[in-house]
């Protein structure tokens, strides 16, 4: 059965909160010591875990104790949360507003527009802003790799979804995102150490998720491979709790058909 993730927390899974941790690490080098606006924040744990370090940052989410949550987490920089709705002109107005006088930002906008029941103003304020300076890093889930739609999407998403917004986007870059599942050894005697490990990223395997960057420095977004050593503990933990929730429910909702 499927488990939607849709905010990063530290209950979260491990392999799920590492897989958003990569996206923003992809675009660490154009956030650092910079202007940053995060479309979509969650609770920023995911920016804070890949090392995003802002000179000023906002931070934007429709839950406005979320956005707040966020900004908080970057307690160095110049940041700000707010609750906007940015399928609406309104809220992409706000943004407008907000980014008038930064220079060269970078906005990053992940797993964000599949949420969005019209995505329209806001596609149109990326490209606009990228024409001025500004550099755009956006992803969508590839739902096309596992045909299962998730409840709390607006759109589904695809390499043919993907295709027809890329007809309407300046120069720009495509990444796919990829699983990594590995398993390694280590020595009780040893102290923890970083070690290297060997991945091959085969052509032929699906992608999880596609990103799109485009704007003034597209080249510089960076292409992060990691992997990080799973708390068994914490994820059998984890799994039962899941398990014991859905038997919960399951039984729930029998009764309350019953009554």
């Amino acid at each position: 059965m499927p488990d939607w993730q849709e905010r990063i927390t530290r209950e979260t899974p491990p392999q799920i909160r590492l897989e958003h941790v990569v996206r923003y690490a992809a675009a660490v080098p154009l956030i650092a010591g910079g202007d940053w606006c995060d479309l979509g924040c969650g609770t920023g744990l995911a920016a804070e875990e890949a090392g995003a370090s802002p000179a000023r940052a906002l931070f934007v989410d429709v839950d406005a104790d979320v956005a707040a949550e966020a900004a908080a987490r970057f307690p160095e920089a110049e940041a700000t949360g707010v609750r906007l709705d940015v399928s609406r002109e309104e809220g992409v107005q706000y943004v407008r507003k907000q980014l008038a006088d930064w220079d060269s930002p970078c906005i990053t906008c992940f797993e964000l527009i599949e949420h969005l029941d019209n995505f329209v103003p806001l596609v149109e304020f990326l490209i606009e802003r990228a024409g001025v300076g500004a550099t755009v890093v956006l992803s969508v889930p590839n739902d096309s790799l596992t045909g299962v739609q998730n409840p709390f999407h607006s759109s589904t998403w695809g390499e043919g979804s993907l295709a027809e917004l890329r007809t309407l986007l300046p120069e720009h870059r495509v990444l796919e995102q990829v699983a990594i599942v590995g398993s390694g050894l280590r020595s009780r005697e040893d102290e923890a150490v970083d070690v290297s490990v060997d991945v091959r990223l085969e052509p032929a395997v699906g992608a999880s998720h596609l990103l799109v960057a485009f704007g003034a420095r597209a080249d510089e977004v960076a292409i992060p491979r990691r992997a990080q050593v799973v708390d068994a503990d914490e994820h059998v933990w984890w799994e039962r709790q899941r398990e014991a929730d859905l038997a919960f429910f399951k039984a729930r909702v029998a009764l309350l058909e019953n009554t």
